[in-house]
């Protein structure tokens, strides 16, 4: 299936016949720019009447008709041959309108029936300026000299093909630009320009990020990537001294832990059964553990490096554990006594 723009351009080749332009164009020329006297008194559009012009127009809801010969003034029938779907200004051209043609006027118009627009303005008495476009007609004797022909049959159909490539490519610029199909010639050149002063103006960072970054506002890549660079490289270095401050800290709680299970087993606070849980303890909680060491009770008396005292080898005691001679001395049990017991 072909494209929008593809059958645009089939129908324009199709309208040309005969080496004269036959479209009806999409735009319209509504009052050519500059003072002019005609046959019905001087008008005037300046600067400033384009601006009344374009605002007496956005400030209305109901699009102004185009008729045939003014028929809308006669209070008769008067049937649309088109409608003016908004203004814009080109400058010396003057005030142009988008249109939308209805089939009838369509048909005269790229016939050659009708080959000129006639507008119907108000004017101040004093300056003659324009003060709004109330509507047009299509007409054969324009009173005002010099506007410009809705079709211009002087043209060569390569020409006519040629003008409507350009409104075809306008309006891809203007999609290209983001912009409505619609858009205007400004509208289009303010994008493009509004692009290249961008494009002049390439923001390396945020201002949030180089003020962060101890930066001016128009400080350039290098000095903000050299920047982050140099800060990352002193981040790098913090995080391995922090490192080793973990594992200097882990040893020395490790180290503390050990001396205070130490001291408590010296105490006689824990048994060597308990090493392993009061280590863990110490380790997770020191100032926890030294409450616990405080207020427990004796368990067993030990020596001074904190292990059982061996029994003598002549003792009663010389063939019990360890273990045993702390159960008899917890219960008051004689060795000897606990050692006929034991063999029996």
């Amino acid at each position: 299936m072909k494209n929008q723009g593809e059958l645009v351009k089939m129908q324009v080749v199709l309208m040309v016949m005969d080496g004269e332009v036959t479209v009806a164009p999409p735009f319209v020329q509504l009052l050519p720019y500059g003072y002019h006297k005609t046959e019905k008194g001087d008008f005037l559009v300046d600067e400033e009447a384009v601006v009344d012009i374009l605002a007496y127009y956005s400030s209305r809801e109901v699009d102004p008709v185009i008729d045939y010969e003014h028929q809308t003034l006669t209070g008769k029938e008067a049937p649309a041959a088109a409608w003016i779907k908004g203004m814009e200004s080109r400058g010396a051209a003057g005030i142009w309108s988008p249109v939308r043609w209805c089939p009838r006027a369509k048909g005269m118009v790229e016939s050659g029936e009708y080959r000129y627009l006639s507008p119907v303005f108000m004017k101040d008495p004093v300056t003659n300026r324009v003060k709004y476009i109330l509507h047009a007609a299509l007409t054969n004797t324009p009173c005002i000299d010099g506007m410009t022909p809705i079709v211009n049959k002087s043209e060569t159909g390569g020409n006519a093909e040629h003008s409507k490539e350009e409104l075809i490519t306008m309006k891809n610029i203007a999609e290209a630009l983001g912009l409505a199909a619609t858009a205007t010639e400004t509208e289009v050149m303010g994008a493009i320009t509004a692009l290249k002063t961008a494009a002049g103006k390439v923001t390396v960072a945020c201002k949030g990020v180089l003020t962060a970054l101890g930066l001016n506002e128009g400080a350039k890549e290098p000095e903000v990537v050299g920047t982050i660079m140099a800060m990352k490289s002193g981040s790098d270095q913090t995080s391995g001294l922090a490192a080793q401050v973990k594992t200097l800290s882990t040893k020395l709680a490790e180290r503390e832990a050990t001396e205070l299970v130490q001291m408590a087993m010296t105490a006689g606070k824990i048994t060597p059964a308990q090493n392993d849980w009061a280590k863990n303890y110490a380790t997770t909680d020191p100032e926890g553990f030294k409450v616990f060491v405080a207020k427990a009770a004796t368990v067993v008396q030990m020596g001074d490096k904190g292990k059982q005292p061996a029994a003598p080898a002549d003792s009663a005691a010389a063939d019990l554990t360890p273990a045993e001679l702390m159960v008899c001395k917890q219960l008051g049990i004689a060795e000897a006594d606990f050692k006929k017991t034991k063999k029996a």
